[in-house]
């Protein structure tokens, strides 16, 4: 009788906030969950209001202002910031760290 090893997927869904530093190297699927570029490090990328880049606590504070979000990513060179509804499809990023609300 062959020896089999089962696996089991867990969810990974970064559960970190900004006092425990985030989930780096890591992002939520843009296609997975409602998102929102508020903020745009690159002024070649104008999407509405996202034109103005933005720090990390800038960035923390539109999630706290913002009933829907639930994550925020930020990404400290480019200083872009997404708010996220959820962090489904959750994957590595060289750019970005996830943050719980």
């Amino acid at each position: 009788e062959p020896d089999y090893t089962l696996y089991v997927m867990t969810n990974r869904e970064c559960k970190k906030d900004m006092s425990e530093g985030g989930c780096p190297q890591r992002m939520c699927s843009l296609e997975m969950n409602d998102s929102k570029l508020v903020c745009d490090g690159d002024a070649a990328r104008v999407n509405g209001d996202a034109a103005t880049p933005c720090t990390l606590d800038e960035c923390k504070q539109k999630c706290d202002n913002d009933k829907t979000c639930a994550h925020f990513m930020h990404d400290a060179d480019d200083n872009d910031c997404y708010l996220m509804s959820g962090c489904r499809g959750e994957g590595f990023s060289d750019d970005f760290t996830v943050y719980v609300k």
